[in-house]
């Protein structure tokens, strides 16, 4: 067997496993977005909600209505890094972040592809919050503390 024979079979493995790769980056929850939302949003009895982040600059689902005590996870399905804050005297969105009065604001901090921040709501009322890099394309969203 020739070192151009050997080339070809090692070639297509090779594009077997980047086509793996990249079908496993654009849809790592094969259950998909709106599963999510219906079943954290939904069900009773829940305590762990799930928003997804991805690379689109979007929070999954956008807004949520949860119960105090309640923890939502901010899950960045994707491999650019988000941010989630509320923090209403943040400088670079000043005005979009709403937080009710007595709650502690929610400063994630940078968060890396496929990595989460969880925040519990313990105060009623209803929270808006933002990615700070990517409140320019509106990923912005809502809680809604029963």
């Amino acid at each position: 067997m020739t070192d151009e024979d050997r080339s070809i079979p090692l070639f297509a493995i090779g594009v077997l496993m980047a086509v793996w790769i990249l079908s496993w980056f654009t849809n790592p929850d094969p259950a998909g977005a709106d599963a999510v939302e219906t079943a954290t949003a939904t069900s009773p009895g829940v305590n762990r909600i799930v928003v997804s982040m991805n690379d689109k600059g979007e929070f999954i689902p956008p807004n949520i209505t949860i119960n105090v005590g309640d923890t939502v996870e901010f899950r960045n399905i994707g491999l650019t890094r988000h941010t989630v804050t509320d923090n209403p005297d943040s400088p670079t969105s000043r005005g979009n972040e709403i937080l009710p009065e007595g709650a502690k604001p929610m400063k994630s901090g940078w968060i890396d592809g496929f990595k989460s921040y969880t925040y519990t709501f313990d105060t009623p009322g209803f929270y808006r919050y933002v990615c700070l890099p990517h409140e320019n394309v509106n990923m912005i969203g809502t809680v809604t503390v029963n």
